[in-house]
This record gives structure tokens, sequence and C-alpha cells, in this order.
């Protein structure tokens, strides 16, 4: 059994930030698209005027550079990551996610803290340990249940 709990640092929530900016950007950038080409349809087969919907699909992908605010890197922040009888189980009070260890495809050490990644479908954002929050287990318990998966990605 492997616990962290305990809020999670500045950096790591900036981290989370950055993530969902990037997140954001990808799905409306994908959204747009698909707008873009519908709104190039209508204005070539049905009135020049939706030309004017074409330039605005152009720039809604800029929205996503809108910083998140505090209230939504909360709901996507955990407060406890537990690893018991192969599950890995993140938590918080706006979430509960529960999936095997079996389904982990590797976990990134960025140096204070570990993300975990799952196979497709089992994608989830919320798996953050932060080393300094164990409570239960050790990090080297953890690197050793999770050997082979674990990529360091250390900023010096």
């Amino acid at each position: 059994m492997i616990i962290f709990s305990g809020n999670l640092s500045k950096d790591c929530k900036k981290h989370i930030a950055k993530r969902i900016k990037f997140m954001s950007f990808v799905g409306i950038t994908i959204s747009a698209i698909i707008m873009l080409i519908l709104f190039i349809f209508l204005t070539i087969y049905v009135d020049i005027l939706f030309i004017l919907f074409d330039f605005v699909f152009l720039f809604i992908p800029l929205l996503s550079f809108i910083p998140p605010d505090q209230k939504s890197i909360n709901k996507l922040t955990p407060n406890k990551v537990s690893i018991i009888n192969n599950q890995v189980i993140s938590e918080s009070a706006s979430f509960y996610y529960q999936t095997k260890i079996s389904n982990v495809n590797k976990i990134v050490d960025y140096g204070d803290w570990y993300q975990i990644f799952f196979k497709y479908p089992y994608k989830n954002q919320t798996y953050i340990c932060q080393k300094n929050l164990i409570v239960k287990g050790t990090l080297e318990d953890f690197e050793n249940l999770f050997k082979g998966k674990i990529v360091r990605k250390i900023k010096h």
C-alpha cells in the first residue's frame, strides 16, 4: 500500500495549468477546424456572408491561451493518490477515479512529483503524486512497483 496525501505545491499546480492549456488548445483547435471547413462550404455554396464566421473560427484557438483560473486547477488536482490491491486511486472533493495497475502506460518523474499515464481508454490527467506528500509506503516501494515504466524528466 502506497499513499500520497495532501495539497500539491505551486510548481506542481503550475504544471497542471500548463497541461490544461495544452489540452484546451488541442480540443479548441480541432473543433475550430471542423467548424471552419463547414463554414467555408457554406460560404461557397450558400452565401458570401458566411465568410465572416470563417474569420471568427480562425481566432478561436487563441482562447486556449487564457490561463485557467485557480478554481479549475483545484477541481483537477488530487488530494490523495493511493495504490492499494493492484488498484490506483486518485481522489479529491471533485472526483474519484480508480483503475488497475496493469493499465499504467508510463510514469513521468518530474523531480518533485510523478505523473501516472494510463493506456487508452483509461487516460486520466489527475494521477499526480508529489514525492514529499507520501504518507504510507516509500518512494523506493513506488519505484520498484513500476520498475521499467518510469521516465525521468527532471529539469535542471
